[in-house]
């Protein structure tokens, strides 16, 4: 059972560290964007399904109106899903004055859950370029003329931009929550500059709507309450997999505000999880089964250390080689956000990682989870 262990260990290390090695290979491959030289010229419709937002809402619409975008050539249309407290109405008199921004309510013969309002908005969207952020989130000026430049200029059919947990209370449970959405990042865009995404974030991406129309009899998990921003990046992969981008550019970076409690945080990882069951890209499927073994086994081997302490050395070397790919991975990123203080975070961090990984999954197999006081699958 010793050799077959160390064999084990030996093999998801090695394919570990390739893969994390590919990432940081694609994230420094990947140049760093500007704003567009020349005045815009395209027309892009904002998208945001909304429910029970109003806490949040009217931040987001501020930074949205002020966008370094002229305001003839974009617009931004807000779909309600059945929210329950005064976001329609704070909404509505927000855009009570704005030409180019519309509310969308729900009404009773229309679906649930945030896919369908977002279906709905985009099928009432006028611009061929379509940009998606989320009700919670906050942007730059030059959010919108940054992330959307590459389709404007026909580089791409589907682009995803940086995104950032943050927030003003300086709790070190958000400042973990940052850290680990730092190595996610890390991923998408290392991923994308190797040609091969595997992830996006539905709070910062946009996509041509003639494209997605294109790519929906090729879309998964179509079924699920949630998840139309990976599986339709997956679809378009399929067809056009040189035509998705990772926008490299803190210009475009959307900041979210990180989960609240313990309960909070594992809903929404326990929601990610549950996705990738279904999807059905090959490299997304590797990445998810080598990311996935590499800290399970580590919990395992964590715990039979404990009883046969002769498995120490193994644990200690695979660990540490995790420690230093991983370390890489969100240094890299780190200094792109200029956020290199919370790197003295990383070495405990990094030992808890492999323990939030494996119950997250485990609770994701257990059954269904719930967004909004909602269930969903």
């Amino acid at each position: 059972m010793y050799l077959a262990v160390i064999l084990v260990g030996t093999l998801l290390a090695a394919g570990y560290t390739l893969l994390m090695a590919l990432f940081v290979k694609g994230w420094n491959a990947t140049r760093t964007r500007g704003a567009a030289d020349t005045q815009p010229v395209s027309f892009v419709s904002v998208v945001i399904a909304v429910r029970n937002e109003q806490d949040n809402i009217l931040s987001l619409l501020n930074d949205l109106s002020a966008q370094n975008y002229p305001q003839d050539l974009y617009e931004v249309i807000i779909s309600d899903d059945f929210s329950t407290d005064k976001t329609s109405e704070l909404v509505a008199s927000f855009i009570s004055e704005k030409n180019n921004f519309h509310l969308i309510t729900s009404q009773p013969g229309h679906s649930a859950g945030k896919k369908a309002a977002l279906e709905r908005a985009i099928k009432q969207a006028h611009g061929n370029i379509v940009a998606a952020t989320d009700a919670d989130c906050n942007m730059g000026k030059n959010w919108l003329r940054v992330l959307t430049q590459p389709l404007a200029i026909g580089d791409a059919m589907f682009v995803t931009g940086p995104v950032s947990v943050e927030d003003k209370t300086n709790r070190l449970f958000s400042k973990m929550q940052t850290l680990e959405f730092m190595s996610l990042t890390g991923a998408t865009g290392g991923a994308a500059g190797i040609k091969r995404p595997v992830m996006c974030n539905g709070a910062n991406m946009a996509f041509s709507k003639e494209a997605r129309e294109q790519a929906i009899p090729r879309l998964q998990g179509t079924k699920l309450a949630s998840g139309d921003d990976v599986f339709l990046m997956h679809a378009m992969k399929k067809s056009h997999p040189h035509k998705i981008h990772f926008v490299k550019n803190k210009a475009a970076l959307v900041v979210t505000p990180p989960a609240r409690t313990l309960g909070d945080f594992f809903s929404q990882r326990m929601r990610w999880a549950g996705k990738s069951a279904r999807y059905d890209d090959g490299f997304t499927l590797l990445t998810g089964a080598l990311v996935a073994g590499m800290n399970i086994f580590l919990v395992l081997l964590g715990i039979l250390t404990i009883v046969v302490p002769a498995f120490a050395p193994t644990l200690l070397g695979i660990f540490i080689v995790k420690l230093i790919i991983d370390g890489i991975v969100i240094m890299s990123v780190a200094s792109f956000l200029s956020r290199e203080r919370l790197l003295l975070l990383y070495p405990p961090m990094a030992i808890i990682y492999p323990f939030y990984v494996t119950i997250t999954l485990v609770l994701s197999w257990m059954g269904n989870n719930n967004w909004k006081k909602r269930a969903i699958q």
